[in-house]
This record gives structure tokens, C-alpha cells and sequence, in this order.
């Protein structure tokens, strides 16, 4: 490997994992805004500014890397799944708001985690969607098997409170994948109350009336 082809391969583990933590970081402060100014402000919000970012990008990479503009007759040539990484990125978003205050950040991001790269395995085995095909691996699907098992002791075993819940408030009833998807705010594990209770009380918190509890 080349030495520009070695940084280069170095520089993307490098972002891939920076890329990680942002993810995290994104899903906390995407659900925070949520709980202050509606769940579709915040996913609005997300991508009207990272629609302005990709704006920015897209004038570098014209000025700076000489990548050439799009035209028409290339636009027409690529495949109609092509133009879905728009409604996969929204879908991404709003489940973020929506979910990870109830599953919490680990809950949440472990499934993420396990399931995009259990996906990604079986894309590169059938070579679907632009990706490369690649032949079986049994080590592969080794690694996906122990991801699923780290995912389960991340749900299973989600630590104690670090906040008092309020009074009210319903207590864990179980631990269970079940009750971290299907029970949510009536019957939540740890991880789910530890992120619901912080909302709940930075809510209190403001004036004006309170809006009413959801499920």
C-alpha cells in the first residue's frame, strides 16, 4: 500500500470513529431540542442545517478537489434506489427524537449499532446497492453474533439511576427487549427512565403551562 494510500486508509478509521461519537452526541442534543420545541422542529431543524453544511461541502469539492458539476444525462443514468438517502438519513433523524429519550443513549445505539452493521455484512455478501460483492466469511457473522451479544448486556444490564425519579413516576418492571420497545414511558428500563426523568424535569423547569405526558 502506497504511503498516500496508507494515510488516507488511516484518515477514514480516524473519521469513522469520530463519526461514532458524533452519532451519540447527535442523538442527545437531537432529543433535548425535541423536548423544547416539538420532535418536527428538531428534526427540521437538523436537516435544514445540515442541509447548509452539505452546501459548503459541495462548493469545496467543486473549487478545491476539482470534482466536475452533476449533469442531466448523469442524473437520468443512476438507479431510482439511489435517490433514497434522503428519506433513509429523515427516517434516521426523527426515530433519534422519537426513541433514544426512551430507550436512552446505550440502548439505543447498541441496536443501531448491531443492526447497520449486521446489514452491512449481508450487503456486501450479495453485493446490493452499489456495494462490492464479497465472498462468505465465517468470521464475519462471528463478529455479528458477539455484537448481538454486547447488545444484549447493554440492554439487559443498563445501570442504576443517576437522577431521583420524581414522585409518580412509574417504576422499572423488567428488563426485557420488550419492555425497552413496546412498554416505553409506562413501563421503561433504567436506561429509558434515566433519559425521560432529565426531560421531565428541564421541562418543569420552564415557564408556562406543561404540556401533557405521552406514552
Amino acid at each position: 500500500m502506497a504511503d498516500g494510500s496508507a494515510l488516507a486508509y488511516g484518515l477514514g478509521f480516524v473519521f469513522a470513529a469520530l463519526s461514532g461519537v458524533a452519532i451519540a452526541v447527535q442523538s442527545g442534543i437531537n432529543a433535548t431540542l425535541g423536548s423544547h420545541g416539538g420532535q418536527a422542529f428538531a428534526a427540521a431543524q437538523s436537516f435544514l442545517v445540515g442541509f447548509a453544511c452539505c452546501l459548503i461541502f459541495f462548493g469545496f469539492d467543486i473549487k478545491f478537489r476539482g470534482t466536475p458539476l452533476p449533469t442531466l444525462p448523469a442524473l437520468k443514468g443512476a438507479p431510482a434506489w439511489a435517490w433514497l438517502g434522503g428519506p433513509l438519513g429523515a427516517f434516521f433523524i426523527i426515530a433519534i427524537i422519537v426513541f433514544a429519550p426512551r430507550l436512552g443513549a446505550g440502548n439505543f445505539l447498541a441496536v443501531f449499532v448491531c443492526t447497520q452493521l449486521t446489514t452491512a455484512v449481508t450487503l456486501d455478501l450479495i453485493g446490493a446497492v452499489g456495494y462490492v460483492q464479497r465472498t462468505f466469511s465465517w468470521q464475519r457473522w462471528v463478529g455479528v453474533a458477539l455484537m448481538a451479544a454486547g447488545v444484549a448486556l447493554i440492554t439487559l444490564f443498563p445501570g442504576e439511576l443517576a437522577a431521583k425519579a420524581p414522585a409518580g413516576a412509574a417504576a422499572p418492571v423488567g428488563r426485557s427487549l420488550t419492555h425497552l420497545y413496546v412498554r416505553g414511558a409506562d413501563g421503561t428500563a433504567a436506561g429509558a427512565a434515566a433519559a425521560r426523568t432529565a426531560g421531565a424535569l428541564a421541562m418543569a423547569a420552564r415557564p408556562g403551562p406543561r404540556p401533557a405526558q405521552g406514552v
